[in-house]
Order: structure tokens, then C-alpha cells, then sequence
């Protein structure tokens, strides 16, 4: 029995049915709290390391443009890739 249930749980995930959650971080803004261009920050309880890719300093609001599993991509809102 418990080898039919991993084989649905496997298939689920090839399907793409459930994102990971760091996908679901996607556009989530907050505030930098430092200038340096790499960082920790704690989202929904979890602890994230980021990296800013444009110009935005300490005080500037940025939104999460990309996820990796090593950090968080981030940008300021008006450096954001729309599709």
C-alpha cells in the first residue's frame, strides 16, 4: 500500500501540480534593510538569503523576480520584468 501512494505523490510532482514554495515568493516585496547587495531576510518565518541585481539601496522597496536554491533574486518594482 505504501509503495502505490509514493508512486501518485511521485507522479504529482512531475506533473508540476504543487509549486515549490519558494515559487511562491515570486513578487513578494519588502524593504531592504541594508545597502550591501547581498543579504539574509526573514519571510512567513523562514530565513532567505537575497541578492540584489540593480541598483536599490538600504530603504528602497524590492520584489522578488527570481528564486534559485541557494537565494532570492530581487529588484526594485520599476526594474521588474512584465510579461
Amino acid at each position: 500500500m505504501l509503495a502505490s501512494s509514493n508512486k501518485a505523490i511521485n507522479e504529482d510532482d512531475q506533473k508540476g501540480v504543487a509549486p515549490m514554495l519558494d515559487d511562491r515568493l515570486l513578487g513578494t516585496t519588502f524593504v531592504l534593510p541594508t545597502s550591501y547587495q547581498e543579504g539574509e531576510i526573514t519571510l512567513y518565518g523562514i530565513h532567505y538569503h537575497y541578492r540584489v541585481t540593480d541598483d536599490a539601496a538600504a530603504g528602497d522597496t524590492v520584489v522578488v523576480n527570481a528564486v534559485s536554491p541557494l537565494y532570492l533574486s530581487v529588484v526594485k518594482p520599476e526594474h521588474r520584468l512584465h510579461y
